[in-house]
């Protein structure tokens, strides 16, 4: 049984499962100023279908 990982686009990524295997282009990163609600990181991804994720971790 082989265990090989697919390569999933974003637009294929949902939110039940929380482990995915992709290859993106990291456009551009910032830290929004949100005094009192944690640290956050923004973040835009592109993938090779030139797919648009912006994600708050």
């Amino acid at each position: 049984m082989s265990s090989k990982k697919k390569l999933v686009y974003l637009d294929e990524i949902r939110p039940w499962k929380t482990t995915w295997l992709i290859e993106t282009k990291v456009i551009h990163t910032w830290k929004p100023s949100n005094a009192g609600f944690g640290e956050n990181l923004e973040i835009i991804l592109f993938d090779e279908k030139v797919n648009f994720k912006s994600q708050m971790f």
